[in-house]
């Protein structure tokens, strides 16, 4: 990886990465960051999420399971999208001294930036194009898919899932437990990111998985965890 990062032809994906968050995210939060992405809803809900789980690592909260907008009901976090996964990112933000809504923005542009960047990654671990691998990245972080979702950033935090399937793949067809074991952990992360992006990528290793005994025909591969 270090050799990637002093190589100068990854100049060019780093410059459209500062393109893209200016573009997408600053561009709507304008210089100053006067404005939220998202509407009164699900931005307001996931800032409160967020919030929520900083407010539990400061130890103002005695339980993460149960925020009290719904009290005294229990375990009202588990309802919807926890946010866990990227949780970290925010509370650091507030850590800093930050404040809620600047927290959450720069949450917002963090997890674009993850995006971009372990997307990046996997893409040239299987193309080796510095073109290919951008443009890709580009449209997986900042693409017309994300635009549309604005109102709903708790899709957002999807940067695991390229490498959750481009462990799977290496599992395939290498046949190392570790990978298997690296795609099951990456897995379930992606659940504490996002519940509804847990489901999308459970579906989407399932249809490589079937899609690749079908083509490849091959016997005999459960074997490998009786070895």
């Amino acid at each position: 990886m270090n050799k990637y990062l002093t190589n100068s032809k990854f100049i060019f994906p780093l410059v459209v990465l500062i393109i893209g968050i200016y573009l997408v995210p600053i561009n709507i939060f304008n210089s100053d960051f006067s404005k939220i992405l998202g509407d009164k809803g699900d931005a307001r809900f996931n800032n409160y999420v967020l919030e929520h789980g900083y407010k539990y690592l400061k130890g103002e909260v005695s339980n993460y399971w149960d925020m009290s907008m719904m009290y005294p009901f229990k375990n009202v976090t588990a309802f919807s999208d926890n946010l866990l996964g990227t949780m970290p990112l925010y509370s650091f933000f507030r850590f800093i001294g930050n404040t809620v809504e600047t927290s959450f923005q720069w949450w917002i542009i963090s997890v674009l930036i993850l995006n971009f960047v372990i997307s990046f990654f996997v893409f040239f671990k299987i193309s080796y194009n510095i073109l290919i691998s951008t443009a890709a990245s580009y449209i997986f972080a900042f693409g017309i898919y994300n635009i549309g979702h604005f109102d709903h950033v708790q899709v957002f935090p999807k940067f695991i899932a390229p490498l959750v399937i481009y462990l799977l793949w290496k599992f395939l067809t290498d046949r190392k437990l570790i990978y298997f074991f690296w795609a099951s952990f990456g897995l379930v992360y992606q659940f504490y990111c996002g519940i509804y992006l847990g489901f999308f990528l459970v579906y989407g290793i399932l249809f490589l998985t079937i899609a690749y005994f079908i083509v490849y025909r091959v016997k005999g591969f459960l074997q490998i965890f009786n070895d």
